[in-house]
Parts: C-alpha cells; sequence; structure tokens
C-alpha cells in the first residue's frame, strides 16, 4: 500500500541517523479507515515511533509495533502538526494507557472520555485486519 507522511515539508526533518528524510520513507500504510491509517516503520532495525508530522490536517495515524501491536495513536492539528499522542505499550507516571499533548513527552495525563472511544475503535478496527 501507499505511505504516511513522516515528513512533509512543513518543516525540515532528519531521520534518527540525522540524514535528511524523504516525505512517505519511513511508514508504510498497512490500513486506512476513512482519516485514520495504520502504519508500521518501514526498516525493522529501526526504533517504532510516530510520523513528526502530517500532510493531511486533522490525520489520525495509529502505529503498529514489529509485533502487530498497537503501540499508540497519534492526532493531527489544522496543520498537519503532531497534537495528541496516546501511548498504550508503556506507563508515564503509573499511567497505561496515557496522553502526551503536543509532542510534550515530559508529561503525561489520563485519556479523556473522546480519547478512549479512539483508543478502543483502533484496537477494535485492527484487531478485525
Amino acid at each position: 500500500m501507499g505511505s504516511s507522511g513522516a515528513a512533509s515539508g512543513i518543516d525540515p526533518y532528519r531521520g534518527r541517523n540525522g540524514i535528511p528524510t524523504v516525505y512517505g520513507s519511513e511508514f508504510k500504510t498497512l490500513l486506512v479507515d476513512g482519516n485514520i491509517k495504520f502504519v508500521t516503520v518501514r526498516n525493522p532495525n529501526e526504533a517504532v515511533r510516530t510520523p513528526k508530522e502530517s500532510r493531511t490536517p486533522r490525520r489520525i495515524y495509529v502505529v503498529i509495533s514489529e509485533k502487530g501491536k498497537v503501540q499508540s495513536i497519534t492526532k493531527y492539528d489544522d496543520k498537519g502538526k503532531k497534537a495528541v499522542q496516546i501511548d498504550i505499550w508503556h506507563s508515564h507516571g503509573g499511567l497505561i494507557p496515557h496522553v502526551h499533548d503536543y509532542d510534550n513527552h515530559s508529561t503525561a495525563r489520563p485519556l479523556t472520555q473522546e480519547e478512549k472511544l479512539l483508543l478502543s475503535y483502533a484496537l477494535q478496527k485492527w484487531s478485525k485486519s
């Protein structure tokens, strides 16, 4: 299938190796459901992470680990910038799952009801794929 937005050109972006990265080269799309894309990293030797930004406003990416598990859900704003990241695979301050706002990983908060519904939907959709 197609690729997803790892870097859109909105901001200069360098991969973890410091080399400039072409939009769509870091992730591959596994499933699309409306404005939600289920993606995974293309290079199995790299750590699973979320796309930095999106060319599609208000996109939602569900990142799938190399073991086929939902790892995180990231929502992007009207400008394609990361707005909210839901992490479900590790604890932050004792919270599993938890939310980071605006790409700020120094603090975490519990999920809102809307975020719980999104998480439930993504888990259900992925389990049926």
